[in-house]
Order: structure tokens, then C-alpha cells, then sequence
């Protein structure tokens, strides 16, 4: 049983999992000392609401959070297009991780001080299985959500970004369909 649990979702997984490709996150921050622009440059249009996952999510028992690589601005934006406002109690972007990203400790360990959530009864869905290893190591419940990959010209890319995505991971549970898996917790 999993409730009641802290839940933090990857930004950058919402959007796959209701089938759109959005790569806006690992784009919009630049970590060579300069803090992350405004990403009001990347498109948004193909997002669109999914009642059903909202619903699932608001049916979790618990507090729900952002845990994102990117900036609470665009974390902001992707919420309000899909109507997701008022489910996260909580947005930990890059800036509240002093611009360390995922999956380095030290951001996972700033994310709970900040938060006060215990990992040991959180869960946290992911598309990049790289960024669960320090979450499975800190004794969170892991969920990766699998994902093909697709470029501009609709080509899938799973194998030339394999190792970035990182998909063969030990993760609690690995899933395809987010609003599903939430809907049979």
C-alpha cells in the first residue's frame, strides 16, 4: 500500500506520458555559471489538459511536488496548459537546487530539507531512469515511465539517447500509462 505518500513527478514526464514530445527541460538551463533563461521560447502548443491524469493525481492521498531539472517559470507554464494549477503544493526547480540538476545526491538531499517529506514513504515517477538511482538509494519507491523518443521529422530516437534516458533501471515499478497506474494504486 502506498498511501499516504509524498509524490514528486519529474516535469518533463508529464507531458510524455499523455504522448507529446516536449524536450524543453534539459534545453532551457545552461549550468557553466549562468542561471537558466526563461523558457518562454519553447513551444507549448501540442499540450494540451488530461482530465484523467489530473483526476488520478488529485486522488492521491498526500503531498504532491515538482521536482524539475528546469525552471519553475516554465514548470509554471506546463502546469497551466495542462490545467494541472493547484495539484503541486510545491515547485523545486533548478534555482532552489543552487543549479546542481538531477541525479546528483546533493539536489535530492536539498529537495527533502526544503520539502520536509521523508523519502522512505515518497514515490517518485521519472522518465530518465538515471535520475532514479539516487531517489531508489535514498529509499524512495521508483517509478519509470517508459518512453520512445521521437525527433522533429517523427523518427524515434531510443537507442541514440539510451544513454541519457537510462531505461534499464531498478525501479520499483516500470509503467506506460501514468493515469492507469496512479487510477490502480
Amino acid at each position: 500500500d502506498l498511501a499516504p505518500i509524498s509524490i514528486f513527478i519529474s516535469l518533463l514526464m508529464i507531458p510524455f506520458q499523455i504522448n507529446l514530445f516536449f524536450f524543453g527541460e534539459i534545453l532551457e538551463c545552461q549550468i557553466a555559471g549562468s542561471k537558466p533563461k526563461k523558457s518562454s521560447n519553447i513551444d507549448l502548443k501540442s499540450l494540451n489538459p488530461n482530465l484523467e491524469l489530473k483526476k488520478a493525481i488529485n486522488n492521491l492521498i498526500g503531498p504532491k511536488f515538482i521536482f524539475t531539472n528546469g525552471t519553475k517559470y516554465h514548470a509554471e507554464n506546463v502546469i497551466r496548459k495542462l490545467d494541472l494549477e493547484n495539484v503541486f503544493e510545491f515547485i523545486f526547480d533548478i534555482k532552489a537546487a543552487n543549479y546542481i540538476p538531477k541525479p546528483n545526491i546533493e539536489t535530492y538531499n536539498s529537495f527533502f530539507e526544503s520539502t520536509g517529506i521523508n523519502p522512505k514513504t515518497s514515490i517518485m515517477f521519472e522518465d530518465m531512469g538515471r535520475n532514479l538511482i539516487p531517489a531508489k538509494d535514498l529509499g524512495m519507491t521508483t517509478v519509470l515511465i517508459k518512453r520512445e523518443i521521437p525527433n522533429q521529422d517523427n523518427i524515434f530516437q531510443d537507442k541514440k539517447y539510451s544513454d541519457i534516458w537510462g531505461q534499464d533501471v531498478p525501479a520499483d515499478y516500470i509503467i506506460d500509462d501514468l493515469a492507469k497506474f496512479l487510477n490502480n494504486i
